[in-house]
């Protein structure tokens, strides 16, 4: 009931009322011991069973997996993500809570709130294969997003991109696509680079951040491309189901991101052609896959209404004519969302007078352990 309060001090009283009933300490405020160092709450929650505390002659009850839960939806709703991880680590370090998918998904989604990709990043080497979906990625990869004003976001979502592909079978395609918007959207220490004179350099470095998210990407979508088209039986076009033809729309949704991207770094001049030869011929090779699948698609969706670059690639598949992704500007899927991606063909503008710059503390945020 005390969630229920519009007042986050309010709210904040159901850590008093935790104290009281289970001794569980008001992590949110200043400590006069370390809770650790209390042996009498040591694996607590393994026993499961009311325990007497002999200090106080009180009988408290134990923390569990709701209790996990309800700290974890608490501090989030007032994005303090180092105060949920404090909780976290006594509840499950200390405490012998052994976390649910639940719980884990929680603490991702705190660490979304608190834009703290470091953590998050980390989380998935750790989370318990019976957990592992395509969910926790998707979150994670979201956060790095989030805190692209960070210089390591891009750094943090190249591990989130890794475990994934260590640990999925298939790819995520959701996640493929937020990778690259990851490379695509943090440039902030880029613009700074520029702003302080060094121009070319901070073009050529934001070039190099997308060509790598680009070469990283090839092998997942190769590995999605093979296992929707190639892998998964059809009956045929006109008889597939929904679900493998909304898979295939997802794989060449990627596809024309990643053509965007080239795009925009070769029609920007942000590398020179020479770096670019071994992206071209992926680029070539995606374009036929592009052209491939809108041949036919008017056979599965008669009735669909084309956009002009739909249709453009349509009619222009549809009479055997290349659609060269370097040689048409116009395909660029990343200007639909060209808000929160650097065009370095426009001059960097100085931030206004006092602009608040944000705290890059997610290197101080404690790490997550291993359950025990």
């Amino acid at each position: 009931m005390l969630r229920l309060y519009p007042e986050v001090g309010d709210r904040h009283e159901v850590f008093d009322l935790l104290q009281q009933t289970m001794n569980i300490p008001n992590l949110t405020r200043a400590l006069s011991s370390d809770p650790f160092q209390d042996l009498e709450m040591h694996n607590i929650a393994v026993s499961g069973t009311p325990k007497r505390y002999s200090r106080s002659n009180a009988v408290y009850a134990v923390p569990g997996r709701n209790t996990l839960a309800l700290m974890l939806a608490e501090v989030a709703s007032s994005r303090q993500t180092t105060v949920g991880i404090k909780y976290w680590n006594l509840m499950v370090r200390h405490y012998g809570v052994v976390p649910d998918n639940d719980n884990w998904e929680r603490l991702l989604t705190l660490l979304r709130a608190g834009k703290a990709s470091a953590n998050a990043a980390a989380i998935l080497e750790i989370l318990p294969a019976d957990y592992v979906d395509s969910k926790p990625y998707r979150v994670a990869m979201e956060t790095c997003l989030r805190d692209n004003i960070n210089h390591q976001a891009f750094r943090n979502a190249n591990k989130v991109l890794g475990v994934m592909m260590s640990r999925l079978p298939v790819p995520d395609l959701h996640v493929l696509r937020l990778y690259l918007r990851v490379a695509l959207v943090s440039h902030f220490q880029f613009r700074a680079q520029a702003r302080r004179g060094d121009e070319a350099g901070a073009k050529r470095a934001y070039g190099l951040q997308i060509t790598k998210a680009l070469s990283s990407l090839w092998e997942p979508y190769k590995k999605a491309h093979h296992h929707w088209f190639k892998d998964t039986p059809s009956a045929g076009i006109a008889s597939e189901g929904p679900v493998l033809y909304n898979n295939k729309r997802e794989v060449v949704a990627l596809a024309r991101l990643m053509f965007s991207a080239l795009n925009k770094v070769v029609n920007e001049g942000m590398l020179p052609d020479e770096e670019l030869r071994a992206l071209r011929s992926v680029g070539a090779k995606i374009n036929r896959e592009i052209q491939a699948f809108y041949a036919n698609r008017q056979e599965v969706e008669p009735n669909l209404s084309y956009n002009s670059d739909e249709r453009r690639i349509h009619s222009e598949s549809s009479r055997g004519e290349s659609v060269d992704p370097i040689a048409n500007p116009q395909q660029a899927e990343y200007k639909r969302k060209a808000a929160f991606i650097w065009d370095t063909t426009k001059s960097v503008r100085l931030p206004p007078p006092g602009q608040r710059k944000r705290q890059l503390g997610v290197a101080m945020l404690p790490n997550i352990p291993v359950p025990a």
